[in-house]
């Protein structure tokens, strides 16, 4: 232990690049931990529900919908028991939902269904 503390407890260099080390490391790992999944995306039409769902369910670091601003969208969770767990709903883009206990089958849609023709969406999640 001498040789990462000088007299008076500060570091040495080789303490703090070993934790520098530690820290990059640990960042990446977590980082890297979910990968994002693209379920659903399209083109926006009047009246029409647009949206979309995952096919299974799994932990999910975040559901992120990115729309036009003219109408609501929901971001949501369900759970195998095909209750829904959590809802987002926004005119802001995107809407977010964040992590989930446990895994979860992630759905996106257009609320109001008035988002205008020709608006591109997407509905984005992630996969352990």
């Amino acid at each position: 232990m001498k040789r990462f503390f000088r007299r008076g407890g500060t570091l040495t260099w080789r303490a703090t690049l070993i934790a520098s080390i530690l820290m990059f490391l640990l960042s990446t790992a977590i980082a890297s931990a979910y990968t994002r999944y693209r379920y659903a995306q399209g083109t926006t039409y009047n009246f029409v529900h647009e949206g979309g769902a995952t096919d299974g369910y799994l932990n999910r670091a975040y559901n992120k919908v990115y729309h036009p601003t003219s109408s609501r969208w929901d971001a949501k969770y369900y759970d195998s028991d095909g209750n829904l767990t959590w809802l987002e709903r926004s005119y802001l883009s995107p809407v977010e939902q964040g992590q989930t206990i446990g895994p979860r089958r992630a759905e996106c849609n257009d609320y109001d269904a008035t988002s205008g023709d020709g608006n591109p969406f997407n509905c984005d999640t992630t996969v352990p």
